[in-house]
């Protein structure tokens, strides 16, 4: 499928996960024991970070919503039997799938006319397979390293352990500018079997508090299948 220019401005941070996470093989993170203890939450501090204060991340794990799979008035339920995982999406946005060998599997993007006076929200998500013993903690301190060195201006606010529907997972809070833009972006790694998920939601800073409740309920319906 196509994608019309809007949607195609609207996703270039897909590029740069696939661009991060094809680093990663260089990066050689030090892969912490199996069952280590979780690690505590951190907050970074910057001159750089915007006078108003970034939304704080969700906490996907104290989230009393279902998502049984059945469409509901704000959310669409997406699955992927090749991926082998779930989700719920925002109402009327667009879905597309990833083409291999690239790692970003689907792509998710605002209604069309919804962001008339910013560049469209985003939710990009990716998957690989990775060493049995790589925590989530792991995976997201190889990507802090490889954004720090492609992204001038990045700033970490938050980093978090945390487990969804049972499984380990870890959740970035950060922001950068790109293109004349300031984005923020809340990253959810998941790791199931070897299997490793990034789910990444991309908004203009301006605007990004208008969706934070949207992409919470985003993280805490994944599940693997």
């Amino acid at each position: 499928m196509t994608l019309p220019p809007k949607t195609l401005r609207s996703i270039q941070c897909a590029a740069l996960l696939a661009t991060v996470i094809a680093c990663r093989a260089a990066d050689s993170p030090t892969i912490p024991e199996a069952g280590s203890a979780p690690e505590s939450p951190t907050n970074h501090a910057s001159p750089s970070t915007p006078e108003q204060a970034p939304p704080a991340p969700p906490n996907p794990a104290r989230s009393e919503k279902r998502h049984d799979g059945a469409p509901r008035g704000r959310e669409q339920r997406y699955r992927s039997p090749l991926h082998r995982y779930a989700i719920s999406l925002p109402a009327r946005w667009l879905h597309y799938e990833g083409d291999a060998p690239s790692p970003v599997v689907l792509t998710v993007v605002e209604a069309p006319g919804a962001g008339e006076n910013h560049a469209a929200c985003n939710i990009n998500i990716t998957h690989e397979l990775l060493p049995a013993s790589t925590s989530p903690t792991a995976v997201a301190e190889s990507s802090i390293r490889q954004f720090k060195q492609l992204l001038d201006g990045f700033v970490l606010d938050e980093k978090r352990s945390q487990t969804i529907n049972g499984n380990p997972s870890c959740i970035l809070s950060y922001h950068f500018p790109i293109a004349g833009l300031a984005v923020h972006q809340w990253q959810l790694i998941v790791i199931v079997d070897r299997h490793a998920y990034a789910i990444t939601c991309n908004s203009e800073a301006s605007v990004f508090s208008q969706h934070s409740q949207a992409y919470s309920d985003v993280f805490s319906s994944f599940a693997f299948e």
